[in-house]
């Protein structure tokens, strides 16, 4: 499912269910195994994702040595619980020679160790690996829904809920997370203002915000992954105003901005570059030099407005 849509949350409710002390269809969410799992303190329960650098930037594969070490602990019997769980975040993320390794283990699972795989691009593992797995799709909630949620267990009302409610795309994980987190919104408005400012920018400003970008991924490759978000999301709403279809965009409350850049863009222009996006994510995917990446797209985004020329 895509990022913050409750994939962690479907994982940690399972272990809870494979491990509660309660004997009822689900996890009772009170006993001492729910609560210690939900607090992230059950020796059974481990969650594995990208690894630390020696230079303490985040690393940008999920590495073999860390699937022998899952291996070797699944290996042991459960300490405090029923069932040792493993969740493999970033999974698509998996070097080979750790694809591979994990392969081995899901051909003869132990009984007692549930494995579970998160991933945003299940395409991006090897076919092998998803064959021996159950697929479970997690899709964005109905805005409706979700706004109805953010009002009645977080106090967010009228309008405020709708636009966080659209603004997350369905994914509660956002909406929730900005509820309660007012400096998200900040954020999320500041680098809507940085992709206004880019789309009329020259190309000496435009290669800056590359060259910052491409070394700002080596340290924290998520951040930069929400920046390339945040940029499809304002140039799939500069095209909604393009073809006539303004009360579809997600970024409505920039609606005096969308207007004014959507005269200057024909449709071809917005979905060449919408492609062009697509393109260099993936190619960040499969470890191209980041800031050539960027600058390749930079290069690419079409010039809008009087103050670029």
């Amino acid at each position: 499912g895509p990022p913050h849509v409750g994939k962690m949350t479907v994982a940690l409710h399972l272990a809870q269910l494979v491990n509660c002390e309660d004997p009822g269809p689900g996890p009772c969410k009170r006993c001492g195994q729910c609560s210690r799992i939900a607090s992230g303190h059950h020796a059974d329960v481990q969650v594995i994702g990208l690894p630390i650098n020696d230079d303490g930037a985040l690393g940008t594969q999920v590495r073999i040595e860390q699937v022998r070490e899952l291996r070797k602990q699944a290996s042991l019997r459960p300490y405090e619980g029923r069932t040792r769980v493993f969740i493999l975040r970033d999974s698509e993320l998996l070097t080979i020679e750790a694809a591979n390794s994990l392969l081995k283990y899901l051909e003869e699972p132990p009984a007692n160790v549930l494995l579970i795989l998160l991933a945003v691009d299940e395409d991006a593992l090897l076919p092998t690996v998803l064959s021996r797995c159950q697929r479970i799709e997690l899709r964005p909630m109905p805005l409706p829904d979700l706004e109805q949620i953010l009002n009645a267990d977080y106090g967010v009302e009228g309008e405020r809920a709708a636009l966080m409610a659209r603004l997350s795309g369905g994914c509660p994980g956002w909406a929730i997370s900005a509820a309660q987190d007012s400096s998200i919104l900040a954020a999320r408005l500041e680098a809507l203002k940085e992709q206004i400012s880019l789309a009329v920018a020259d190309l000496s400003t435009r290669f800056r915000f590359a060259n910052s970008m491409g070394s700002a991924f080596y340290r924290d490759r998520p951040r930069v992954r929400g920046v390339l978000d945040f940029c499809q999301s304002w140039w799939m709403d500069i095209l909604l105003y393009a073809v006539g279809v303004p009360d579809q965009a997600v970024n409505a409350h920039l609606a005096e901005n969308l207007q004014v850049q959507a005269q200057d863009l024909t449709v071809n222009q917005a979905h060449t570059f919408l492609k062009d996006l697509s393109r260099v994510r993936d190619m960040l995917d499969r470890n191209v030099i980041p800031r050539l990446a960027l600058e390749w797209l930079m290069l690419r985004m079409p010039v809008l407005g009087r103050q670029a020329a």
